[in-house]
């Protein structure tokens, strides 16, 4: 009896073996799968249709040079995590863009999955490759066995534009490269040279690069960085550089003609302002709801280093002396964040 039952344990193991996913303990898994006739894929989690891709949060990769924002134009091998919640940015609906990468948050189970779409089939039927991490909330988007020797690149680089005419202002935001055995120093940020004509068909070859700052933390705030032309970002460790963001990144915008305050449907948002006075700066915050206090405000150099910092602002005016602290002359940034995460900014050149 007992070698019966044995016999039939094991007969019924190895039919399931044969129809079983390999992978079924796996927290990561990739595949290729296709969309429904009505657009729908990854059981409902996104949908193509007339030419745009919505999804439960989304986050595209798609970098809109028309304002110079969004997220950097990641391939689907350089995903290697989605973006904190906190700092997702471009969540919802992709403008037509539909061959660039995005990443879900299932609402039914909360796993993180990649996506890109490979080809159109017919109608809303697209063939499409996707990442899972089958763990809920974890936002890793990789085996959890990956090479821990390789110097793997910033994740998530997203830029977001600001005006303040005549001076066009951008802040850069990311996510540290998944851990690895190497030793980082920080992050280069580089531009393609006026010069050169960058063919995207070849590998980056570096000679058609400048490298135009460096950083140790995971933000970052510039004045008209992001001027017409190729833009990239690697990681820097004690053994050496990451490789470039494979997928191509290309900024363009023009501030001409925006010269009145911030409007949100119509309505004027917050606003800050610096003003020199006889015993330093004094710097104002103007709230336009009850929601908008208390703010955070710092001043940046600059190349984004943060100088100082001050915290439960409610609209008053704060007094701040440059001089003691021994600043130079120069084009300096201040920013304030909001309770909603809404970020303001202003430049402002200090003299003595």
């Amino acid at each position: 009896m007992k070698c019966k039952l044995f016999k039939l344990v094991l007969s019924s193991a190895l039919f399931l073996a044969l129809f079983w996913p390999v992978d079924i303990y796996a927290t990561y898994i990739e595949g290729i799968d296709t969309t429904d006739v009505n657009g729908y894929g990854l059981d409902s989690a996104f949908r193509v249709s007339n030419g745009f891709i919505s999804g439960q949060n989304l986050a595209s990769y798609w970098f809109w040079k028309g304002d110079a924002s969004g997220y950097f134009n990641y391939s689907f091998e350089d995903i290697k995590t989605a973006p904190d919640s906190s700092r997702r940015g471009l969540y919802g609906t992709m403008r037509g863009m539909v061959y660039y990468c995005f990443v879900i948050k299932k609402n039914k189970d909360s796993t993180y999955s990649k996506v890109q779409l490979l080809s159109q089939i017919s109608g809303n039927r697209f063939t499409y490759k996707y990442g899972t991490n089958t763990n809920p909330n974890d936002r890793l988007l990789e085996k959890s066995d990956y090479d821990i020797t390789v110097r793997y690149k910033p994740n998530n680089l997203f830029n977001n534009s600001s005006y303040c005419c005549p001076i066009a202002y951008d802040s850069l935001y990311w996510d540290p490269p998944i851990p690895n055995n190497n030793h980082l120093l920080g992050y280069i940020f580089y531009r393609s040279k006026s010069n050169v004509v960058i063919d995207t068909a070849a590998p980056i070859n570096p000679a058609q690069w400048d490298s135009i700052a460096f950083f140790t933390s995971t933000k970052a705030y510039f004045l008209q960085i992001l001027t017409p032309g190729y833009v990239n970002f690697v990681a820097l460790y004690a053994e050496g550089k990451s490789d470039f963001l494979s997928g191509w990144t290309r900024s363009q915008y023009s501030a001409d003609g925006i010269k009145q305050e911030p409007q949100i449907n119509g309505k004027a948002t917050s606003s800050i302002q610096v003003q020199k006075v006889s015993n330093g700066l004094a710097i104002t915050y103007q709230p336009r709801s009850a929601h908008a206090v208390p703010c955070v405000i710092a001043i940046y150099n600059i190349n984004g280093r943060e100088l100082a910092q001050f915290t439960d602002v409610t609209g008053n005016s704060v007094l701040w002396n440059p001089s003691s602290k021994g600043w130079s002359q120069g084009m300096y940034i201040l920013r304030a964040e909001l309770p909603d995460h809404t970020v303001l900014t202003q430049p402002f050149l200090f003299t003595k």
